[in-house]
């Protein structure tokens, strides 16, 4: 799996992981909470074509989820 830094447009950076023609992106940010800020990354994708995001407290973890198959439709 290829990885690599991003700066999209806007000025927005993202890491982009990508496998083949498949990418995934995770974005970093601050989250608020009541009296509180985290650091956030959101890991952003395509399912049935329509744009998912999930949020994790460290960046391993959300790499850790952004498998990637590359053969979705089990043509082998």
């Amino acid at each position: 799996m290829e990885t690599k830094s991003v700066k999209g447009s806007g000025g927005i950076k993202f890491l982009e992981l990508r496998q083949g023609a498949c990418s995934v992106k995770i974005y970093s940010g601050e989250q608020t909470k009541p009296g509180k800020v985290y650091q956030a990354h959101y890991l952003a994708f395509l399912e049935a074509g329509k744009r998912q995001r999930q949020s994790f407290g460290s960046i391993e973890t959300a790499k850790a989820q952004a498998h990637i198959d590359p053969d979705p439709f089990g043509q082998r």
